[in-house]
């Protein structure tokens, strides 16, 4: 499965997700972009929605999200500045108007946030459009994901282990659903969802086969709403990077090869046997 120029498997996919960090300011989107960007993201994710298409006046999130809103003006911008930077542009739309807003910009795949995961008719139009679905599995058990598996084609998304608690904290990522996604279900491609604080988790995964990670950022901890206290910072998105790469780096092919130094090393110790067993002789 490849995702524009970047072939899954053969390096970490990692997405920096911009959520509603960028408080509806299309300026400082941008600017969560170059961040993005200067960390060693693969791609920048943001959410596209109109709030009066699923949220009531009267709900209490709703002034949030209202003010979070970007308009549509700002998706062709923001897709033509990921372009100059060289990072993919990624949204998750909230319905298949929203979709029809960034099909046009030549958006590589669709990712679907936990809340749509069992929404059958909503992946499946998502489905036919062709691109690669990367769905986050939050709030399902094996029931859920097993009837949504069976009913989309093998070949067209990516299942990512995600909790859906805003941080996870420690005892609750298990994060050996990853391996029950990859065995259970028979499917190759895994990713990870993280809402951890730190780069442990995502670690843990890169190990148990995941080759998409995400993981939530904010230019600046002390700015105003929900996620800007735990969400990485540019310099633990950096950091979460860095960290993605030496594990995968780490990881290997799980055979039993030598590499050139370790054979180099062999022949000196076979060689000092040898010595050892004459003069034993």
């Amino acid at each position: 499965m490849k995702i524009g120029p970047h072939e899954i498997g053969v390096e970490p996919f990692t997405i920096a997700e911009a959520s509603l960090n960028h408080l509806g300011d299309i300026t400082r989107a941008l600017r969560m972009v170059d961040a993005a960007h200067d960390a060693g993201c693969t791609a920048v994710k943001f959410q596209t929605y109109s709030v009066d298409g699923f949220c009531r006046p009267d709900d209490p999130m709703y002034s949030t999200f209202k003010q979070c809103e970007l308009p549509d003006k700002a998706w062709p911008v923001l897709s033509d500045y990921c372009k100059h930077r060289g990072i993919v542009f990624l949204s998750t739309p909230q319905n298949p108007s929203d979709l029809a807003k960034l099909l046009p910009l030549g958006m590589p795949a669709i990712k679907v946030g936990s809340d749509d995961f069992c929404n059958l008719p909503l992946l499946r139009e998502y489905a036919r459009h062709g691109l690669p679905l990367i769905l986050s599995t939050g709030m399902s058990d094996k029931r859920d994901i097993t009837r949504t598996f069976d009913k989309l084609p093998r070949a067209g998304f990516i299942a990512m282990a995600c909790t859906s608690q805003y941080p996870t904290p420690p005892s609750e990522v298990n994060i050996h659903r990853l391996r029950n996604l990859y065995y259970d279900f028979e499917y190759g491609w895994t990713g990870f969802s993280d809402h951890t604080v730190g780069n442990v988790a995502s670690v843990m995964a890169i190990a148990l086969r995941a080759v998409v990670l995400e993981k939530h950022f904010t230019l600046d901890h002390s700015l105003p709403g929900p996620e800007h206290a735990w969400a990485c910072n540019p310099a633990e998105l950096a950091s979460w990077v860095a960290a993605i790469k030496k594990a995968w780096a780490m990881r290997g092919n799980g055979r039993f090869e030598l590499s050139e130094r370790e054979r180099e090393q062999k022949r000196k110790f076979q060689r000092r046997a040898g010595e050892v067993l004459r003069g034993v002789a």
